[in-house]
């Protein structure tokens, strides 16, 4: 058990940092039809509460990696909201995301600075400034650095905040030959009860399937590997055969996997490789070109040339649309709002500016 810490000592900690003019960061708000992945979210916070322990830990105290979707940034949010964490990190939660694109590292470090601080400073001492002002506060801040694709855009991040505890989410195999971390953790599929959860959350009644409707989404579930991304896409044709078509719960089930099958998915082995990956490929192309039969050509169209430049599953600003396609912000609104009731994009950070 995780011990908690005491709210009055905790107050009057806050209450120092705000005389000094200390920000309590808030991590972001957690996705829509969010499942909760109860199990993997102890262990994760038990071994981050763990390594957080040691005062001489800093650095990368925890690495999260796993396939892409399969629930890392899910993950990593999730852990903001956890109370022991929360009551742990006083300080609050820095969420910086990169991904393939990242923008230029000291670009960001000049940006996080201001964001800690509300004052600017010249780009190259950046690093320098965010390392002096850790190592007098924001010891109890955990800073979490999502979806590395390379690592010379995290290695800056992580020793400017070598004073603070970091996690780190990433696809990459090899990413503590170059950032070695305290604790690993490796993100796999959902437990079964989990997955049948997401494919029925705000769909579909679950009081009201039969046995035999439960024995079908089970096996829908399996077909796509209970991988959380394709339980997302699965999920958005599931609302468009309930939605649109008015389909019976057994039916609209039925009809979403004869059409996984009609696709070529089948069974695989798990104990061999090649074929679990050449499984998971062949899932992945399935669950997109279903999607896309769904919608309109000409938003299929676009939204091809969309996945081939973001990646699937990956969060998506309004103002991104608005450029790319030269359409209005409120129809970028529509467009973006309906992927992601396809489980194509996810909508955390969806919103017009103003």
């Amino acid at each position: 058990t995780i011990p908690k810490v005491e709210l009055q000592e905790q107050l009057r900690y806050q209450e120092r940092q705000l005389q000094k003019g200390i920000k309590y960061l808030q991590p972001p708000p957690l996705p829509p039809n969010h499942v909760s992945r109860q199990n993997l979210l102890e262990e994760i916070a038990t071994k981050l509460y763990q390594a957080a322990l040691d005062p001489n830990n800093s650095g990368t105290t925890l690495t999260i990696t796993g396939a892409p979707g399969f629930g890392k940034t899910t993950i990593v949010t999730s852990l903001c909201y956890h109370p022991a964490i929360k009551e742990q990190f006083t300080d609050g939660f820095l969420f910086v995301t990169l991904g393939p694109q990242a923008t230029d590292p000291n670009i960001r470090l000049r940006a996080l600075y201001n964001l800690l601080t509300n004052e600017h400073c010249d780009i190259n001492v950046a690093e320098q400034k965010i390392r002096q002002l850790t190592s007098s506060y924001y010891r109890n801040l955990l800073v979490i650095i999502d979806d590395v694709w390379h690592v010379e855009d995290a290695v800056p991040i992580v020793k400017a905040f070598s004073a603070c505890k970091i996690i780190l989410t990433t696809r990459m195999n090899d990413v503590e030959q170059y950032i070695p971390s305290k604790q690993t953790v490796t993100i796999g599929p959902m437990e079964l009860s989990e997955a049948i959860t997401l494919l029925t959350c705000k769909v579909i009644d679950s009081s009201q399937l039969s046995g035999e409707d439960l024995r079908l989404l089970e096996e829908l579930a399996q077909d796509v590997h209970l991988w959380p991304l394709l339980l997302s896409l699965v999920r958005g044709q599931l609302s468009h055969n309930l939605k649109q078509y008015r389909m019976s719960y057994h039916k609209a089930i039925q009809t979403v996997q004869a059409r996984l099958h009609d696709k070529g998915l089948t069974a695989f082995d798990r104990n061999n490789m090649t074929s679990v990956d050449k499984c998971r490929n062949l899932a992945v192309k399935a669950c997109i070109e279903m999607t896309l039969e769904l919608l309109p050509k000409s938003l299929s169209d676009k939204i091809k040339t969309l996945i081939l430049w973001t990646g699937i599953g990956t969060s998506l600003q309004v103002e991104v649309l608005n450029a790319l396609w030269s359409v209005s912000k409120q129809e970028a609104q529509f467009i973006t709002e309906t992927l992601w009731s396809y489980g194509i994009v996810r909508l955390t950070n969806i919103k017009i500016s103003h």
